[in-house]
């Protein structure tokens, strides 16, 4: 009886990735690939300088390989799949890109001998910052701002293949990558057995994958890794969930401490307008009291003025009495000599009836 044919394994988990296209003897699996994504046939490939990273142990590096070839003798390829996000994934790439560019040769070695060092990031989930791109796959190179038809830094080029992005956008991706990114998730489906019929090289990564299915230990491992990944990224899902919640909560901290500190501005302005209005009342105050003061002064100097006024009058009213009795002494005196009353009157200036009234009081 014929055994039933397993299930294919997902190439895109690391070891199966390793196997399929980071061991000797694949060469022309991985031309496939990378002639796709470089968009420029690629043969000659050696894998010599590529490391062996099929583990036993699943943690081992997090779900990210690192898979070197040289293409010919002037160009070295580093492909990196991360299933778990990092972070800091451009810095990391650069930082790798520039690691194995600068290894190429020993300190006082001629520079010509740097090969071009081309980075291909192959990673399961999108990055924000590539947000504004449709297409799973983008180019970077060091181009000037004013011209970017002019390239001196020929020997760095990094490219970035956004898997989650196929999937949702696969019109906006070349259809021949589109099938070994497919390939890479889903290597089942339909349109990767017509992809096979028309790329020889796809054929035989399916071919041999169907091969490392077979295997028990790859299929163990696979599993592994699978479940690591699969519980890695739920557990960054959970820690993605309380990191924005502990933001939002932040954010709320912030706006609130925003709103406190708008009160405390304004709290503080009416407390300034309350000590500008304060002070224009102390000054107002004072005026008042500097006015008050000038009208006590002017109202003491009316009344000396008055006081003055009245003794005056009261002098004035002594000298006219004075003089009043000085006349009637004289008077009395004239009239004791019998001299007539007209006489009297025309000397004296006063009136009869006031020198008859003398004469009475003799």
């Amino acid at each position: 009886m014929q055994s039933k044919k397993k299930k294919l394994l997902i190439p895109k988990t690391d070891v199966v990735f390793q196997a399929l296209f980071g061991t000797k003897g694949n060469e022309r699996i991985l031309e496939g690939l990378l002639t796709e994504i470089l968009e420029n046939k690629v043969e000659n490939i050696s894998l010599d300088a590529n490391q062996v990273l099929v583990r036993e142990i699943p943690e081992d590096k997090l779900g990210i390989l690192d898979l070197r070839a040289n293409v010919g003798e002037k160009i070295s390829v580093n492909i990196e799949l991360q299933l778990i996000n990092p972070y800091n994934i451009a810095e990391r790439i650069l930082y790798y890109w520039a690691k194995i560019y600068g290894s190429q040769i020993k300190a006082g070695e001629n520079y010509n001998l740097l090969k071009k060092t081309i980075s291909i990031l192959i990673i399961d989930f999108e990055l924000p910052e590539l947000e504004a791109f449709k297409d799973a796959h983008t180019e970077w190179k060091l181009l000037e701002k004013r011209n970017t038809k002019v390239i001196i830094f020929k020997n760095i080029e990094i490219h970035i293949i956004e898997i989650p992005k196929w999937i949702k956008n696969r019109k906006e991706t070349r259809e021949g990558l589109g099938n070994w990114i497919e390939f890479l998730i889903n290597p089942e489906s339909e349109m990767v057995k017509m992809g096979a019929k028309k790329n020889i090289k796809l054929k035989e990564a399916c071919e041999k994958l169907e091969y490392i299915s077979e295997d028990e230990k790859m299929r163990r491992l696979s599993e592994l890794r699978q479940k690591f990944i699969l519980d890695e990224n739920n557990r960054n899902r959970v820690l993605a969930e309380i990191e924005n919640r502990l933001k939002e909560e932040q954010k709320k901290i912030e706006q609130e401490g925003k709103r406190v500190k708008e009160k405390q501005n304004e709290l503080s302005e009416k407390q300034n307008e309350l000590s500008e209005k304060q002070n224009e009342l102390s000054e107002k105050q004072n005026e008042l009291r500097k006015e008050q003061n000038e009208l006590r002064k002017k109202e003491k100097n009316i009344s000396e003025k008055e006081k003055n006024i009245s003794e005056k009058e009261k002098n004035i009213d002594e000298e006219k009495n004075k003089l009043k009795e000085e006349k009637k002494e004289i008077v009395r005196g004239l009239l004791k000599m019998k001299i007539p009353i007209e006489k009297i009157t025309e000397f004296t200036k006063l009136t009869k009836e006031e020198i008859l009234e003398i004469k009475e009081d003799i």
